[in-house]
């Protein structure tokens, strides 16, 4: 009975040792995670401010291998966290915008994905929220051109309350952390809000047609003209698969933005369809001297020339673009 009982203790012991034992190797893990990811994080915000030698994208390289089997499951429990849907949790989406809004160390940067009333939005913003004493608004299309006027005003850029960029992901990641990195050298304090919305691919493709078919004709390719002119896919199938090409392409540029994880930096997203609904909850929640007009749209649709209809293989080929719509906006 005695050497059972110390048979017993032994045991127990055993147990204990091998689980505190797993505890720490664990401990010790997470440390060496957080660890890697300091350095990244710090890495890539001192290399896009050109404070340290562009040879140092191989160290960054070199830590995200380590780090990318070990971090699979948290990084996307922490974007997830990261990311807030007005559709899917409209209280905490507005006590985040209006928050931001009235504090002065708080700054939205709006990744303007092309027909999804990122034009209107832009209008109200700027009214409300000036980029400059002598320039309502700054350059917001596209890509190269709105990159250009941002390295060259960057400062103002990085200090303005909004702004907004038709960019590609990578460049719009490259203007928030930049100027994240500004900012937080002058105030510890400061935060910002990545702002994307996207609507139904369909409605988007058709949109985007009729902007490019009734609008500016002159500055349209021969190839656009004609197409628009017949408006009529059969014969020119080419032309107008190609908007449903750029569709896919946006959405998975606007996806990426959602997915960005920066210090201090919420990302939020909205459909195209909530975007009067946001905004008069906005006013509500905003004092009295912050105002903007609601129900005036910029940039309306025009179906005089082509009142384009969707066809059955553009849906199909929209799959991509439907997914990711589907994904983003039942998180």
């Amino acid at each position: 009975m005695f050497l059972n009982q110390k048979n017993n203790v032994i045991y127990v012991l055993y147990a204990l040792f091998i689980t505190s034992s797993l505890f720490l190797i664990s401990i010790q893990n997470k440390i060496n995670v957080i660890t890697i990811k300091e350095k990244i994080s710090a890495l890539d915000y001192r290399l896009k401010g050109d404070l340290i030698p562009k040879h140092n994208i191989a160290e960054i390289k070199k830590l995200k291998k380590e780090l990318k089997p070990t971090l699979r499951n948290e990084e996307t429990q922490e974007k997830t966290v990261n990311f807030l849907n007005f559709h899917r949790n409209h209280n905490k989406f507005m006590d985040t915008l209006s928050s931001c809004i009235m504090d002065d160390q708080c700054h939205i940067f709006y990744h303007h994905v092309q027909k999804t009333g990122g034009t209107t939005l832009e209008n109200r913003i700027f009214g409300a929220f000036p980029f400059h004493k002598k320039r309502t608004k700054h350059r917001t299309c596209c890509g190269r051109k709105v990159m250009k006027d941002y390295d060259r005003y960057q400062k103002y850029y990085c200090q303005a309350k909004f702004t907004s960029y038709q960019v590609s992901a990578s460049q719009f990641e490259t203007v928030v952390s930049t100027c994240m990195h500004l900012n937080l050298k002058n105030n510890t304090s400061s935060r910002a809000v990545a702002l994307v919305s996207i609507r139904d691919p369909e409605t988007r493709t058709l949109s985007n047609i009729h902007q490019i078919c009734n609008k500016n004709s002159h500055k349209r390719s021969k190839d656009i003209v004609e197409a628009c002119s017949s408006c009529a896919y059969e014969k020119h199938s080419k032309v107008f698969d190609k908007f449903v090409q750029q569709t896919n392409k946006d959405y998975e540029e606007a996806f990426k933005s959602t997915r960005l994880m920066i210090p201090n930096v919420s990302v939020m997203l909205f459909d195209t369809e909530d975007m009067e609904i946001l905004l008069g909850m906005l006013l509500k929640k905003l004092p009295n001297h912050f105002s903007f007009s609601l129900n005036k749209k910029i940039n309306q649709e025009e179906v005089t020339r082509c009142d384009f209809g969707m066809k059955s293989n553009m849906f199909k080929e929209l799959a991509p673009a439907r997914k990711i719509y589907r994904n983003l906006t039942s998180e």
